[in-house]
């Protein structure tokens, strides 16, 4: 009975380590992100709200908060900072005056353009170790990981 329970700490202290290995290693991954798309002048949430929209079209604020995981005051600053420098632009809903649809520009989709070459190059240098194999199973891993719904005591 010993030995198990030398076992289960072990695997428990494994577990600690490997999720600091994680958390370390998404720090400094996030870290490179922003500087690189800092040459831009831009963040990540601010690229992230670009790429939304370029995909999207305009896109309720709601859905926003939603797909950046920000709360509406957070994703209320980042618009409100893209507007100011022209990359987009708020409309009210014509039928719903409560909804406000944010749409990117000409000059926001230019940007996102450059910061998609920028970002896609930092993506391929930084997975370039790992061959298809180990993308395939990492990817598998990530998806496994972001899709529990982990309940903690109270």
């Amino acid at each position: 009975m010993l030995a198990s329970r030398k076992v289960a700490r072990r695997t428990e202290a494994d577990r600690i380590e490997l999720w600091r290995e994680i958390s370390n290693a998404w720090k400094q991954i996030s870290r490179d992100a922003e500087k690189n798309l800092s040459r831009l002048g831009i963040c990540t949430t601010e690229f992230k709200i670009l790429r939304i929209l370029q995909e999207d079209g305009p896109t309720p604020m709601a859905r926003l908060s939603d797909a950046t995981l920000l709360s509406q005051p957070a994703i209320t600053s980042f618009v409100d900072k893209l507007e100011e420098r022209g990359m987009v632009r708020r409309e009210r809903d014509k039928m719903d005056r409560r909804v406000i649809w944010i749409t990117i520009t000409s000059k926001g989709r230019s940007l996102f353009r450059r910061g998609l070459k920028i970002h896609s190059q930092f993506v391929s240098g930084l997975l370039a170790g790992l061959d298809d194999a180990e993308l395939s199973r990492f990817s598998s891993i990530m998806k496994k990981l972001s899709s529990f719904d982990v309940q903690t005591e109270k």
